[in-house]
């Protein structure tokens, strides 16, 4: 199933508008739910193990394709741009940053934005 998981993104109603031809799922990242994998947000589980987030949290926007095709992928982040939606960073679930809480994928994607500077 597809589905795009959003953190900080202020221009949430023109994703929701943008996905809703597609028929794929928005849903959203509380600040509470920092620490919590993202393999399993996208299956829509939480681990009830995992205190929440009580920290300062990160300002920067994040968007997280699940299992989006990529007929889909190419179509969104072309509307994105057209629209000029601005989202911070934008990442693919993948098996080997599923495990990853949130914090350490916008950790992870800040370092990487960074060596390109």
């Amino acid at each position: 199933m597809e589905k795009i998981l959003i953190y900080q993104v202020k221009e949430k109603e023109a994703v929701k508008q943008l996905l809703a031809p597609m028929r794929i799922r928005l849903e959203e990242i509380e600040a509470a739910d920092l620490r919590q994998s993202i393999g399993d947000l996208a299956e829509g589980k939480k681990n009830v193990l995992i205190a929440p987030f009580t920290g300062n949290a990160p300002q920067d926007s994040l968007m997280v394709f699940c299992g989006v095709n990529e007929k889909h992928f190419d179509k969104i982040l072309f509307a994105l741009r057209q629209k000029q939606i601005l989202i911070d960073y934008k990442a693919v679930l993948t098996p080997t940053n599923q495990k990853w809480s949130v914090l350490m994928l916008l950790l992870e994607l800040a370092k990487e934005k960074n060596s390109f500077r």
